[in-house]
């Protein structure tokens, strides 16, 4: 693995990916102030990010856009694509459908999607998206069971889980744990 020196830092190391990410993001991650696994020493983990159009999510691996995607969802922003503009939502999901490995990170805790979203309405509305909502995201499991729902309870935890979750699917595809069929 290559490595280089920061300046006034222990060596850091090359993640051996380059993370894509949406040229649409509003609230991109910034993959920083990782570091590296026990083989490494925990050093400081370099992760460098290049901008592009994704077919589907927010977040993908260079050379495995067909085959990987992470869209990254804020709680309001979760609650905007998948209730008040549903037909956005669902199209996303179907585009995440088609890939190999598809996730949505929410930035929340499924207790508090379900609490409804952060902006003033009635009781009985916010009881009825609740509701809405719940039974959506039952549905969506059962219906597109590739895509992976993690409801992370921090932006920071979020950010993690989209990293990790990328860099697990690079380590197992070229180490040969995990096979992919590519399309010619």
């Amino acid at each position: 693995m290559s490595t280089f020196q920061l300046t006034n830092a222990p060596p850091s190391i090359l993640c051996p990916f380059r993370v894509v990410v949406d040229t649409r993001e509003q609230s991109a991650f910034r993959f920083e102030g990782f570091k590296g696994d026990s083989k490494q020493k925990y050093r400081p983990l370099f992760i460098e990010t290049v901008p592009a159009a994704l077919f589907a999510g927010d977040y993908s691996i260079e050379g495995w856009e067909d085959q990987i995607a992470i869209e990254r969802k804020s709680k309001d922003d979760f609650y905007s694509t998948f209730i008040s503009d549903r037909d956005r939502g669902e199209e996303q999901l179907r585009k995440l459908d088609y890939l190999q490995k598809a996730f949505v990170v929410i930035e929340a805790s499924m207790e508090d999607v379900l609490r409804g979203p952060d902006r003033d309405m009635e009781d009985d509305n916010r009881r009825k998206q609740r509701k809405s909502m719940f039974r959506s995201l039952i549905a969506w499991q059962q219906r597109r069971p590739k895509i992976h729902w993690q409801f992370m309870p921090s932006r920071q935890l979020a950010e993690l889980y989209t990293f990790r979750s990328l860099e697990r699917f690079y380590q197992d595809v070229t180490s040969g744990k995990q096979v992919i069929e590519r399309g010619e």
